[in-house]
Order: C-alpha cells, then structure tokens, then sequence
C-alpha cells in the first residue's frame, strides 16, 4: 500500500488526509495477471462484443395447395399432404411436371364401369390407392385455391396423363357457381394429337358445382347431362375441335 497526504475543508477547518492506494505485488506489472489463493489466474477481463443469434428462417406458412409444395422446391410427383383450414393432414396427389408442375388432383374416373356414389366438385369419393373406384376430392370441403384446370385422358392404373390434355383459367371464386356454368378462358391444348386445337366446344364451359353426380363440362352454360361421370367423360361428340377427342374416355381433373 502507498498513500498520499491531501488537505480538505471541514467545518472551516483544514484537515490533513491521507489517501491509501493498492499497489500491485512486487515484481508484477500493474494490470498484468495475478493470483490469488489456491493459485487461480486473475487478470482484468473486457467486456467481449456480443454477437447477435442468426435470424431464424421465415415461417413460410402451410400448405394449402399442390402449388405451394411447388413453389418450396418439391418438384417430384406423388402424395403430399396439404393444410387446409380446419383440416389437418389432407392427402392428395401433385402432378409436379406438367405444364410448370403444382396441380392437385380433384377428380379421376374409376378403372371400373360403376357409376352409383358421390362425384364431382362437392362429391367426396374414392382413396388415393384404389384405382379400380372413381375418387373425387371435394372442393367443398377441401378448398384447395385454384384459378386453372387441366383436363384429360387418364391411364388405367395410375395417375398417368392419356393422350390429350387441355388446359383452362377459371374465373376467381368459381366454386360459387353452384347453378350456372362459367367460360373457360385461355384454353390450350397441353399434349395429345389434339394439341394444334386451342379448346374445344364440349368444353368451353364449366361450374354448376352444385351437382355431386358429375364435373359438368359443356359448350353452352346449360345445365346439361354433360362433363366427366365417374366412370368416363360424357360429351355427346368426338374430334379434337368438338371435345379434345376425350368423349367415352377415362377422364381426370387438376386444378392449380
């Protein structure tokens, strides 16, 4: 210890004072380390510079299409299970290759010739793993949002695209034509012999999503016994420029 002597004011008085400093050990360098009992280093320690965490990765927000596993890099075709609200875990099955990929699958005719059961845009139908049945997905129900429509042969026993495959924009808020049919805008043909037509007449029109016996399709906005039935389409003509050559044929719908 060191000291020095300061004087101070008290009461007017002066006053001699003797101010006690620490020193550092001998032979030790002031702020160098020191130790202490039991041998333990101590030197002065500086504030380290706080590092900020990593951010966390944004909460993408569920899945509420077969588009949106899509958008997140899913590019293989197959089941993925969607988060609709109120609904947990819904199963269906994504096209991830045609025409940009991100489709669902809505609505696909049985391998068999029965017809008797619910189908269509509120008709629930049908597993995933049954091909034998007709499956339809209902909308109603699982309101997957959608604003285009791929229609098409389908191949027996999977969930392969036949030969033409067509493809429309719907109008928003389509599932509210419960009693009207609506234009289907921007067809193109996708692939098949069909592909140098660009829509045909028996499928200009769709909605009338009231009905849960088919998917209607027409040329006119009529109520009609016209669309895909559960067991193959019903379009009254053939031809690539009547109906995309799909009448009596095995059908399938996906919409994006």
């Amino acid at each position: 210890m060191s000291g020095r002597v300061a004087r101070v004011l008290l009461g007017g008085a002066a006053l001699d004072v003797v101010v006690m400093h620490a020193c550092a050990p001998f032979g030790v360098e002031p702020g160098a380390a020191s130790e202490v009992e039991g041998g333990a280093p101590v030197q002065e320690q500086e504030q380290e510079a706080s590092v900020a965490p990593p951010l966390p990765k944004r909460d993408a927000g569920p899945s509420l299409s077969c588009k949106d596993h899509r958008a997140r890099g899913n590019t293989v075709s197959g089941l993925y299970t969607l988060e609709l609200p109120e609904r947990f875990g819904v199963q269906v099955w994504c096209d991830m290759t045609l025409a940009g990929g991100g489709w669902t699958l809505v609505g696909r005719s049985g391998d068999s010739t029965s017809s008797s059961g619910p189908f269509g845009w509120r008709g629930k139908r049908g597993s995933l793993d049954d091909f034998t049945t007709p499956y339809s997905l209902d909308l109603a129900q699982h309101p997957v949002p959608f604003r285009e429509i791929l229609i098409g042969e389908a191949t027996a026993g999977s969930f392969a695209w036949g030969e033409n495959v067509l493809r429309a924009e719907l109008p928003e808020g389509f599932m509210q034509t419960t009693d009207a049919g609506v234009l289907l805008t921007n067809e193109t043909s996708v692939t098949g012999p069909c592909q140098s037509f660009d829509g045909a007449w028996m499928l200009r029109h769709a909605g009338h999503t009231r009905e849960t016996d088919f998917f209607f399709f027409r040329d006119n906005p009529n109520l009609g016994n016209f669309g895909l039935y559960p067991h193959r389409f019903q379009l009254s003509a053939t031809g690539c420029d009547r109906s995309s050559d799909l009448h009596g044929k095995k059908g399938m719908i996906m919409v994006r």
